[in-house]
């Protein structure tokens, strides 16, 4: 006859737990910085250049071509980042452009 042993079962659990928790800890601030990249930051650059360029000529500093180009390339990071495959790749990217920018 065999008894269980509840602590073998509890101490699995424990050492199992914390990458559990770290691991969506960082998913989560990954999909939170993705969405800031595809929102806060490369949207209005898709968005406003053509009014920017309209109304204020003199604000845009760097060519039209250029902003659209870093939006784009900032909203695809974006989106990287939160798709398990390329995230590692989007994060080396958005680092770069962020490096350069």
């Amino acid at each position: 006859m065999t008894t269980a042993n509840p602590t073998a079962d509890f101490s699995a659990d424990v050492t199992a737990r914390p990458g559990k928790v770290r691991n969506r800890v960082l998913w989560t601030l990954q999909i939170l910085l993705g969405l800031f990249f595809i929102i806060a930051s490369g949207g209005p650059k898709l968005v406003i250049p053509n009014t920017l360029a309209e109304n204020a000529p003199e604000n845009l500093t760097i060519p039209l071509g250029l902003l659209i180009f870093i939006g784009i390339v900032e909203v695809a990071g974006g989106i990287g980042l939160m798709v398990p495959r390329v995230s590692a790749l989007a994060a080396a990217g958005l680092s770069v452009l962020t490096v350069l920018a």
